[in-house]
């Protein structure tokens, strides 16, 4: 068979060396005993051949390439962040020349990918990722906590349901007359929807957004901001 050289991350098995031809079998010797489909490879020469009617061909050396795994990015596991900040603002090591990736997790859509623009909030653990070679790392998460004082919104003070949210997101505030401004802002932090007046209880019509994670983004009278997360199911 005529077969091109393959390269692959750690963990790759004899499974993922996929060639057009039919009845092929791979080897790592010349001659040697046939590779279960569940053996890990490792860089060097396979050899695979192609059986037609129970004949089987000359064995065609083929070269794999096994890149390794890089290491998660490393930082502080928890991190303060004032009001208004974003995920670009989390401090983390990564390789150099590495693209790195940054999600979030929710159990509707599990490890969402998200832009370095998203607002943080406050207790959301943010998860990042390097890839180099075509190869991605583990997840390292970090966990995000307002700094005390930042903004005059707390979980006694204001509510926001229900959580995961289908027709309308609802948010009770205790003091709607200190609230300058409330918003539904998406992951990349623009505004999709904005209350023109906030009552005690305020809803907001999700039938138009698709399904994701989105936030509820409140200024107060003295120009402090709270973001709270929500998931459109």
């Amino acid at each position: 068979p005529i077969v091109d050289d393959f390269t692959f991350c750690t963990g790759a098995t004899v499974a993922d060396l996929n060639v057009e031809e039919a009845s092929v079998t791979w080897y790592a010797t010349q001659g040697g005993n046939p590779l279960a489909e569940t053996d890990l490879l490792t860089a060097g020469t396979y050899y695979v051949t192609q059986t037609l009617n129970a004949c089987e061909s000359p064995a065609t050396p083929v070269e794999v390439t096994i890149n390794a795994l890089p290491a998660a990015p490393s930082g502080a596991a928890t991190q303060t962040f004032t009001a208004g900040q974003t995920v670009a603002d989390l401090e983390v090591t990564t390789l150099e020349g590495a693209t790195v990736i940054w999600y979030v997790e929710s159990d509707v859509d599990g490890y969402t990918v998200i832009p370095t623009t998203t607002v943080l909030e406050d207790g959301v653990t943010y998860y990042v990722s390097q890839t180099t070679n075509g190869c991605g790392s583990a997840y390292f998460g970090i966990t995000a906590n307002v700094v005390a004082g930042t903004h005059t919104f707390t979980k006694a003070n204001l509510k926001v349901y229900p959580n995961p949210a289908n027709d309308q997101i609802n948010i009770s505030i205790e003091k709607p007359e200190q609230i300058a401004s409330l918003s539904d802002i998406n992951v990349s932090g623009r505004e999709v929807a904005k209350v023109k007046r906030v009552e005690r209880i305020t809803s907001i019509n999700t039938m138009i957004l698709a399904a994701g994670n989105y936030f509820i983004k409140l200024v107060d009278k003295e120009n402090k901001q709270g973001t709270y997360s929500f998931t459109r199911q």
